[in-house]
């Protein structure tokens, strides 16, 4: 086995742990734990001073950024997420209401998906 594709596989033995342990959390602990990062980030300097926000729209467990990113517009920031383009990624301005908001889990061809159409996210 070559070191690259030794770290390839630590990168997913470690990344199926992490994923196990975040499922087992409950909704309500991870919308708790939300909660506390938006007032640690309500009372941050830098946070208030941003202008640009880089965001995500979270996949099945994931953190939810949604109160964070809501904040950030509340005080004026843009928000940008990012969109797989094959083996790259860019990052394109979002708002409530766009199409990937409703769409990005079943990734139709929307922003989140970019022009293929499909997820190269997952």
């Amino acid at each position: 086995m070559t070191a690259a594709s030794d770290t390839a596989l630590q990168k997913r033995t470690l990344r199926g742990r992490l994923r196990s342990d975040r499922d087992a959390l409950s909704a309500a602990y991870r919308a708790d734990c939300a909660k506390h990062a938006l007032q640690h980030l309500l009372n941050w300097q830098p946070w208030a001073a941003a202008t640009l926000i880089g965001s995500y729209l979270p996949h099945e467990s994931e953190f939810d950024p949604t109160l964070l990113a809501q904040a950030a517009r509340d005080q004026g920031a843009d928000i940008v997420c990012p969109r797989v383009n094959g083996k790259s990624m860019s990052f394109h301005h979002w708002q409530a209401g766009d199409d990937a908001e409703a769409n990005h889990r079943r990734c139709p061809a929307t922003a989140a998906c970019g022009a293929s159409g499909r997820c190269s996210r997952y």
